[in-house]
């Protein structure tokens, strides 16, 4: 079985907001029933934050190519902020462990 993403994975965090995580980061807990809790509508966490998608980092041939270098990097200008949700990683089917952390200052 191959799975693929449906939406946007690409994503680098923002080092500001990663220094300041109570004043970027927006915590929500969602009510759980007692169900099980590792499907993405079960997910008893949510993170929100910026992040910004980076071009580079892409799949190819179904696998996902990461940067050249992987660590932290200064942003180019033209990579827009977008808010991102991130769940607990078991309530996922397709994962992503680490992230690329950007500098925008």
């Amino acid at each position: 079985t191959e799975v693929l993403p449906l939406d946007a994975w690409n994503y680098g965090l923002i080092r500001s907001e990663l220094n300041d995580l109570s004043g970027s980061v927006t915590i929500r807990q969602n009510e759980w029933s007692g169900d099980y809790p590792w499907n993405l509508e079960s997910a008893p966490i949510e993170l929100q934050l910026s992040g910004v998608q980076i071009p580079e980092w892409k799949t190819i041939n179904s696998a996902p190519i990461l940067p050249a270098a992987w660590g932290s990097y200064r942003a180019d200008k033209t990579l827009e902020k977008e808010r991102i949700t991130l769940v607990p990683y078991g309530c996922t089917t397709l994962r992503i462990t680490e992230f690329p952390v950007y500098d925008f200052d």
